[in-house]
């Protein structure tokens, strides 16, 4: 049996950065079902301040895509994952 990932929803926001200014951004909500059963949050980052709904799909796509790739590679998600794209 393998894993189901989907992302639910997303949060809109500028995340503060330790290395300087904030950054426009998304916290999807990953869920996984099958095997490994889970919700996992995935930081992504748009390249410009003005991001397009294309580059919003794709960044959705990618978190998804980012969570299956660990599954695969036996990646066990804890309670409070939280992943990071840049």
């Amino acid at each position: 049996m393998s894993n189901t990932v989907t992302v639910e929803r997303g949060l809109n926001a500028r995340f503060e950065q330790p290395s300087g200014p904030s950054r426009l951004g998304t916290d999807w909500l990953v869920r996984i079902k099958g095997v490994v059963t889970g919700v996992v949050l995935v930081r992504t980052y748009y390249s410009c301040e003005s991001p397009t709904d294309t580059e919003r799909q794709a960044l959705a796509a990618r978190a998804a895509a980012l969570v299956s790739e660990r599954l695969q590679a036996g990646w066990t998600p804890q309670p409070g994952a939280q992943l990071e794209v840049e």
